[in-house]
C-alpha cells in the first residue's frame, strides 16, 4: 500500500511540476509579448515626438524667423512709403506698395500652407486687408484728403500684430500637439 501511495505521490509531484512548467512558460511568453508591445509603443512614441520636433524646428526656423523678418520688413517699408507719400510720387508709391504686397503674398502664406492651410488662408486675408487699408488711404490722398495717415498706420499695425500672433499661435499649437 505504501508503494501505491508513493507512486501516486510521485505522479502528483510530476503533474504539479508539469503544471508549474506550463504556467512558467505561459507567464514568460505573456511577459515577453507585453515587453515587446511596450517597446513598440515606446518606439512609436519616440518617432512621433521626433516628427513633431522636426516639424516644430522647421516651422520655427523657416516660417517664424523668415516670416517675421519679411513681415517686419514689409511694415517698416510700408510706413516709410506712407511717410514719404507726395502728390508727385503717388504712382511710384502705389507700384512699391503692390510689389511689397506681392512679395508678402508669395512668401509667407506659401511657406505656412505646408503646415496649416487655414493659417495660410488667414494670412492671405490679413495681407488683403493691408492692401485694402493702403489703397483706401491712397484713394483718399489722391482726392486731397491728407489726414488719416496715423489712423492708417494704426490699422496696419493691428494687421501686423494679428499676423505675428497667428504665426506664434501655430508655433504653440505645434509644440503642444
Amino acid at each position: 500500500m505504501s508503494g501505491v501511495i508513493s507512486s501516486i505521490c510521485d505522479v502528483l509531484v510530476m503533474l504539479i511540476s508539469f503544471g508549474n512548467l506550463v504556467y512558467l512558460i505561459q507567464t514568460y511568453k505573456s511577459d515577453k509579448k507585453e515587453r515587446l508591445q511596450q517597446q513598440e509603443e515606446q518606439r512609436e512614441y519616440e518617432r512621433e515626438r521626433e516628427r513633431k520636433q522636426r516639424k516644430y524646428i522647421w516651422y520655427r526656423e523657416i516660417v517664424i524667423e523668415h516670416g517675421i523678418r519679411e513681415i517686419d520688413r514689409f511694415f517698416v517699408e510700408t510706413e516709410s512709403l506712407l511717410d514719404g507719400l507726395e502728390p508727385s510720387n503717388t504712382d511710384e508709391t502705389v507700384a512699391a506698395f503692390r510689389n511689397h504686397l506681392k512679395e508678402m503674398q508669395q512668401t509667407i502664406p506659401h511657406s505656412v500652407k505646408v503646415i496649416n492651410k487655414q493659417l495660410s488662408s488667414q494670412l492671405c486675408r490679413l495681407i488683403e486687408d493691408c492692401e485694402d487699408i493702403l489703397f483706401s488711404y491712397i484713394d483718399r490722398f489722391k482726392r486731397g484728403t491728407r489726414g488719416g495717415v496715423s489712423g492708417t498706420k494704426r490699422q496696419l499695425r493691428d494687421k501686423y500684430y494679428a499676423m505675428i500672433s497667428a504665426l506664434y499661435q501655430q508655433s504653440i499649437d505645434i509644440d503642444t500637439n
